[in-house]
């Protein structure tokens, strides 16, 4: 899936990041076994070498449905982990999620949104997203 969403044609990529946001997602905090399952599958991501193909498909998506998803992604991989939260942000995600917040589709900009969220719990990251603009997009949303 890894590989699709980083050197798959346009079609190849759109259901490669279907079935990562499905494999990520997941509600969190209701259900002690699927939430060790969804963080096996995120943590499984990230050790793919997952993180910097999805950050690409945020700033380089073809399609609309390429930027959300792959912010989607993003979010579903952030969700528990500061050790993801760290990884994503050394990445380069901070950048094209605070421009897909300014610049997206509405569900884009949900989901980018979210994932900043995520990001900020980590200190870093938080500077790095006002030193970003993000706090003048998200303020615009």
């Amino acid at each position: 899936l890894v590989a699709m969403v980083s050197r798959g044609t346009a079609r190849e990529k759109e259901l490669a990041a279907r079935a990562l946001r499905e494999l990520t997602g997941g509600t969190v905090g209701k259900h002690e076994q699927a939430d060790r399952a969804y963080d096996d599958c995120r943590e499984a991501v990230l050790q793919a070498g997952g993180v910097a193909p999805l950050v690409a498909l945020v700033r380089e998506g073809t399609t609309v449905g390429h930027k959300e998803a792959a912010a989607e992604i993003l979010k579903n991989l952030t969700q528990r982990s500061n050790y993801i939260r760290v990884a994503v942000a050394e990445a380069g995600a901070i950048v094209p999620l605070v421009a897909l917040v300014g610049e997206g589709t509405r569900g884009g900009k949900r989901q980018a949104a979210a994932t900043l969220r995520n990001l900020a719990t980590v200190y870093g990251n938080k500077v790095a997203i006002a030193e970003a603009g993000g706090i003048v997009a998200l303020v615009a949303l």
